[in-house]
């Protein structure tokens, strides 16, 4: 038996005994619709899942780019540190015993 759908005007198909609510697409034009939406859908999260992604690795990147320039100071100040007490050494062994 065919009647007007009552979504979009085409038409619906009788299906199986199964009570035919507005909530369940049930004529063509409807199906397609519903397909189209949930695709839709499902790139939109997709590209939600891209993006976060994409921000996660470059927050793990500027994290390592952090570290690397907080080892390079420490060992900057490694080697400052170094460098004085070298010198601190040459100046008392220059001065020797007074």
């Amino acid at each position: 038996m065919l009647a007007e759908c009552c979504w979009e005007g085409g038409v619906k198909e009788q299906v199986g005994g199964a009570s035919l609510t507005p909530a369940t697409p049930i004529c063509h034009t409807a199906k397609r619709k519903h397909a189209e939406r949930e695709e839709e859908e499902k790139e939109e999260e997709e590209e939600e899942k891209e993006e976060k992604k994409e921000k996660l690795e470059e927050v793990e990147e500027e994290e390592k780019e952090e570290e690397k320039e907080e080892e390079e100071e420490k060992k900057e100040e490694k080697e400052e540190k170094e460098k004085e007490e070298e010198e601190e050494e040459e100046n008392k062994d220059e001065d020797g015993p007074i």
